[in-house]
């Protein structure tokens, strides 16, 4: 498993929105509210505890909303 700081999680999920944003789609993730049990399952996805996968989509979110 890696180890995800607070500065890599932002920086991958900055990476990742662009990415999405330039190809047009979006993770899965994104079309649905998430539970804990989407967490999980998305956190497994991305080799991240729930918790880094909770911040890793909070700054996801925030980077879309900045864009705006």
């Amino acid at each position: 498993m890696t180890k995800w700081t607070d500065a890599k999680l932002k920086r991958e999920a900055i990476r990742d929105y662009k990415e999405c944003y330039d190809c047009g789609h979006y993770p899965d993730w994104t079309n649905e509210p998430l539970n804990n049990e989407l967490v999980k399952k998305w956190s497994k996805e991305y080799d991240m505890t729930t918790q880094e996968f909770i911040k890793y989509a909070n700054y996801f979110y925030e980077y879309d909303a900045t864009r705006m």
